[in-house]
C-alpha cells in the first residue's frame, strides 16, 4: 500500500490536484484511471486533506455501493453512501424511510464537523433539504439537569416530523404516558426513555424495544429532526398561499367551463 501512495506523492498531476482541492478549486473531474487505482487515489487524497470531507459523484447507486465497499477496506466507517430515494405519491407510506434516515445521519455527521468520505449520485443530490444552520436550530438537547415542558416538547417534536403514538415501535416516533416520555430519535439505534419527576428529568435511559428493559443509562440525549426538510413558519405560509391560489384557479376554470357549456347549449338551441 505504502509504495502506491508514495508514487502519488511524487506525481505532478496528483500534487496539482491536491493543491486545487486545498484552494477549493472544485469540482475536479478524474479521467483515464483504471478501476483498481481509483481506491488508492481516493484514499491518498483523503489523507492529504486532513480538514476537508471528500465527496465523490458517481454515475449510479450500484457504482456508489461498489466503491464504498472497496474503500471500507481502507478507511473503515469513514466512508458512506448518500443514497437516493423515490417518493411515490400514490402511497406516501411507501417512502423508503430507512434510506432517508441514512441521509439524515450523514447530515448530522457533517454538522458535527466529522471528517469522512461521501459517495453519491446526481439524483441523490437533487432532493431539496434544509440548510445546515436551520436544520441544527431544531435540535433538542435534554440532560439530567433539564426541565421539560411536555406540551412545548410535543409541539417542537411534531414540527420536527416526529409522530406521537401510544407505544414507540420505530424511529421517528414518541409517546407520553404519565411521567414517562419515550422517543426513538433517528440518530439512535435504540429508543430512549426519559422519566420525569414533575418537570424535572429524573433519568435518561436507552431501552430495548422488544423487552422494554433498560440497557444503558445516559447523562444527556440529542434529538435531531426526523426529516431532511424542516419547514419554517414562513415556508408553511408560502405553501398554503400557493395551494389557495391553485384552488382559486381551479374554481375559476370550473366556472368558466360551465359558462361555456351553457353558451354552447343555448347556441345549439337557437340554431
Amino acid at each position: 500500500m505504502n509504495f502506491l501512495i508514495d508514487f502519488l506523492k511524487n506525481n505532478e498531476s496528483y500534487l496539482d490536484m491536491i493543491s486545487n482541492l486545498k484552494s477549493n478549486n472544485v469540482p475536479i473531474y478524474c479521467n483515464g484511471l483504471i478501476k483498481e487505482s481509483l481506491f488508492h487515489l481516493v484514499y491518498s487524497i483523503f489523507n492529504d486533506l486532513p480538514n476537508k470531507n471528500l465527496v465523490l459523484l458517481v454515475e449510479n447507486d450500484n457504482r456508489a455501493n461498489e466503491l464504498c465497499d472497496e474503500l471500507k477496506n481502507l478507511v473503515g466507517d469513514k466512508v458512506v453512501v448518500y443514497p437516493n430515494f423515490e417518493i411515490r405519491f400514490h402511497n406516501i407510506n411507501s417512502i423508503e424511510t430507512n434510506l432517508e434516515n441514512i441521509r439524515i445521519e450523514i447530515m448530522n455527521r457533517l454538522i458535527s464537523k466529522e471528517k469522512f468520505i461521501i459517495i453519491t449520485t446526481a439524483g441523490a443530490l437533487s432532493k431539496k433539504i434544509s440548510t445546515p444552520n436551520f436544520f441544527k436550530s431544531h435540535y433538542i438537547y435534554i440532560n439530567e439537569n433539564s426541565e421539560v415542558n411536555l406540551k412545548e416538547l410535543t409541539e417542537n417534536l411534531i414540527k420536527m416530523h416526529y409522530d406521537r403514538v401510544d407505544f414507540v415501535e420505530a424511529k421517528g416516533q414518541f409517546s407520553i404516558r404519565g411521567s414517562i416520555f419515550d422517543i426513538f430519535p433517528v440518530n439512535f439505534k435504540n429508543p430512549i426513555r426519559i422519566e420525569l419527576f414533575g418537570d424535572d428529568v429524573d433519568s435518561i435511559r436507552v431501552f430495548d424495544i422488544n423487552s422494554q428493559r433498560s440497557v444503558e443509562k445516559l447523562q444527556k440525549v440529542e434529538i435531531i429532526p426526523a426529516k431532511e426538510m424542516v419547514l419554517s413558519k414562513a415556508d408553511v405560509e408560502n405553501i398554503l398561499n400557493g395551494l389557495n391560489k391553485d384552488i382559486e384557479k381551479l374554481q375559476k376554470l370550473k366556472l368558466l367551463t360551465k359558462t361555456e357549456l351553457n353558451g354552447q347549449s343555448i347556441l345549439q338551441e337557437a340554431i
